[in-house]
């Protein structure tokens, strides 16, 4: 009796399921989005401050005021505009500056709602008032492309973006990228100057 042996099969692979490959596809999706937004908050454009008719302090500002002095002094003829949204006690050194006398142009503007689209809105006002065609807008590196964008939305003249000196430790840049998180989504919901969202919170204190 001739007897044959048929060889063994190799084992099959497993197919990777579809589910799994469009979850494997979000992931990646994710992380590219989550480094962009990252270069955006964490890398913004930075210029080199030059001639303007104004600079924008955006709140909160008691720790931006000194960096503001100090770019005024490079400035001839410019107007210093400081935000001070409510309420007013938590921005005490603020409230005292905009008290106080100085050799340059101050205002301080109340920005209806509390938020960077309130303090943009409030300066476009402002700016169409006194006939300013240029700006140089003042905030925290994390905060100036978006800042940035939104001033833009509603002044049409030149837009220069300048960083503060502030340090931020680990827990609050943790805080700024889960905020400007919510903030860029708030943003791409509501394209226009006006275009505000009712049930938006206003702006919320760090850590």
């Amino acid at each position: 009796m001739i007897s044959t042996t048929v060889p063994a099969r190799p084992a099959a692979r497993p197919r990777r399921s579809r589910g799994g490959r469009v979850l494997l596809v979000l992931v990646l999706l994710l992380g590219v989005v989550g480094v962009v937004f990252a270069g955006l908050v964490g890398l913004p454009r930075i210029d080199r401050p030059s001639p303007v008719d104004a600079v924008l302090v955006l709140g909160p500002s008691d720790d931006r005021l000194e960096d503001a002095e100090e770019l005024m002094a490079e400035q001839d003829g410019a107007a210093l505009v400081v935000s001070l949204p409510e309420p007013f006690d938590e921005s005490p050194a603020t409230v005292d500056f905009c008290e106080a006398d100085h050799d340059h142009p101050v205002h301080c503007i109340h920005p209806e709602p509390s938020t960077t689209q309130g303090e943009a809105q409030a300066f476009a006002a402002l700016a169409a008032e006194e006939g300013w065609e240029s700006v140089g807008v003042l905030t925290h590196r994390s905060h100036l492309t978006r800042a940035g964008i939104l001033v833009g939305r509603c002044f049409d003249g030149e837009i220069q973006q300048w960083r503060t000196t502030e340090d931020y430790g680990t827990r609050m840049w943790i805080y700024r990228l889960v905020y400007e998180a919510g903030a860029w989504v708030k943003m791409g919901l509501t394209p226009g100057c006006e275009d505000e969202l009712g049930w938006w919170p206003d702006y919320v204190p760090g850590p």
